[in-house]
């Protein structure tokens, strides 16, 4: 009887934090559900721990910003590499948002959580190349090794209709899985009221073009202190040192009571935690796949100021404690922050955890195997 094996690949995903890795760290912890079926993970040695923990294979490939290696791996060395499981019953799902050569036998998955390529209303510059690279490329690596039978995988309905009309890919062929939501215990903190009679504004992202860092620091450029009565505003970012330098220099303010505080890298933990004691979360990104942070907001009961896009009102259907603005015009995030500032919205003693999947990401795994 062949071995049944599910490969993951994740070759790119090293940190410990953001949207990948918690797909990644949440499959991993899952695949103790599948009986008799052995997992390989090819990524990154930072999850030999996890990986031993698991009883997981890992086999060391790691990518993170080498696009030329990664093009390499996957479209001339993968074929050979995976050859060797030929005789294995094997499912492979890629968690890199393209495919690489695989032998014919192998049932393929692609999961797709960078949304540039697909959002119609964004046109990022060249000279934010990286972000740019992104938009015109990647449909070229999902497609090259897509197959008639391969399963797509989305966060989000906007995403199913651009992956669909871009790829020319079956609906049916389209599966929507949305990230689960864990709290871990002691990591939420209970609302005391606005530090210092001020306002705290918390923006967990990182340094990407669309996540519109410099329309937000604009906005607060332009805020005066008698429209928002004298009250002291911080924004607290979790971005490099290197980036925080380079979104200071954007940074002047009209007023004295508006400050910038820098957290770094943080934990999912501490996301949490800043949500939680934080006056609101504000989340100008002009587009997302999904938009973990809203999810998270809402789960310990934080007022949202949020993009007036598809994306936001599809995550956060039907919650109360929201503001949106357009992303695009600077005028109308100040119109938001000044209105939250000067009539708070009432935060929401309720915690809640949206039942989010439609269907398990193991679920679907699980189909192919069968």
């Amino acid at each position: 009887m062949n071995t049944k094996r599910l490969i993951i690949y994740a070759s790119a995903i090293t940190a410990f934090t953001g949207g990948s890795y918690t797909i990644l760290s949440d499959l991993i912890k899952g695949t103790k559900e599948l009986q008799g079926i052995k997992v390989t993970l090819l990524g990154s040695s930072t999850f030999s721990d996890v990986c031993s923990a698991h009883d997981i294979e890992l086999v060391p490939i790691e990518h993170n910003l080498k696009w030329m290696r990664r093009f390499c791996w996957e479209f001339i060395f993968s074929i050979k590499f995976l050859k060797k499981f030929e005789n294995d019953e094997v499912v492979f799902i890629s968690l890199q948002n393209s495919l690489p050569r695989l032998p014919r036998k192998f049932k393929s998955i692609i999961y797709l959580h960078q949304p540039l390529p697909y959002d119609e209303n964004i046109r990022i510059p060249f000279k934010y190349f990286r972000s740019w690279l992104k938009q015109k490329i990647y449909p070229f690596f999902v497609e090259v090794n897509l197959k008639e039978t391969s399963k797509v995988i989305v966060q989000t309905e906007w995403m199913r209709r651009g992956a669909a009309r871009i790829h020319k890919i079956n609906h049916i062929n389209i599966l929507i899985h949305r990230p689960k939501i864990e709290i871990a215990g002691g990591t939420i903190v209970e609302w005391t009221g606005p530090k210092d009679s001020g306002i705290v504004l918390f923006y967990p992202a990182k340094f990407y073009f669309h996540k519109n860092h410099f329309n937000l620091i604009a906005a607060l450029n332009l805020i005066m202190d008698e429209a928002v009565q004298n009250k002291k505003i911080e924004l607290k970012l979790t971005l490099s040192s290197e980036e925080f330098e380079i979104l200071k220099r954007k940074f002047s303010p009209r007023s004295k009571n508006i400050n910038l505080i820098n957290m770094g890298s943080i934990s999912r933990e501490e996301v949490f935690k800043q949500l939680s004691i934080s006056s609101a979360m504000i989340f100008p990104s002009i587009s997302e796949t999904f938009g973990l942070p809203l999810i998270e907001a809402e789960a310990v009961g934080s007022p949202i100021l949020v993009s007036d896009l598809d994306y936001a009102h599809e995550v956060i259907d039907g919650y109360s404690d929201v503001i949106f603005f357009n992303p695009n015009n600077v005028t109308d995030i100040v119109r938001a922050i000044e209105s939250f500032v000067t009539n708070p919205l009432v935060r929401l003693n309720e915690k809640k955890i949206r039942e989010l999947s439609e269907i398990s990401l193991l679920e679907i795994i699980s189909k192919e195997f069968n």
